[in-house]
């Protein structure tokens, strides 16, 4: 398969997004690295902002502890420190005979040998819309302009 670059621009504030996003694609891919944010990150997809029309199980590990949320909350992850990136995989988001998924995976570094993050997240959105927007919202504060986010699109081929 062929992964074509859809769209990307620096990080800038508290919620970032996509609009129009082509449906000739057989699934997403959601690339975030940025510094400096802090807080929890949420997908929407659509516009859809009500949390109970998502459900969310999160694994990670951070030094000796596990953490584990789920819930009714499109939640991808959540920041450690001054290095973070995600990869958020959403596929078949075009078709309009099931729910919608997405897995992300994310890697945090706050520079010290005590603070590394590593976790695992799925979502599932109650819909069988056909994604065409996505926002991305970083809950605890801005982040700065150091980082970029960008989408690409998975071909069949």
């Amino acid at each position: 398969m062929t992964m074509i670059p859809i769209a990307s621009f620096a990080t800038n504030g508290t919620t970032q997004g996509f609009t129009n996003i082509p449906q000739n694609f057989v699934s997403l891919q959601l690339r975030i690295s940025y510094t400096n944010g802090a807080g929890f990150q949420n997908i929407y997809f659509n516009g859809d902002n009500t949390a109970t029309n998502y459900y969310s199980n999160h694994y990670g590990g951070q030094n000796s502890a596990i953490n584990l949320y789920y819930g009714n909350f499109p939640f991808i992850g959540y920041t450690t420190g001054p290095v973070n990136s995600y990869i958020v995989d959403i596929p078949d988001y075009n078709l309009t005979s099931k729910y919608k998924t997405a897995l992300a995976s994310f890697v945090g570094d706050n520079n010290s040998a005590s603070t590394g993050l590593v976790t695992k997240t799925a979502v599932l959105w109650t819909s069988t819309a056909a994604i065409t927007s996505l926002a991305l919202n970083f809950s605890g504060g801005a982040i700065g302009a150091t980082g970029v986010i960008s989408l690409y699109g998975w071909t069949g081929q």
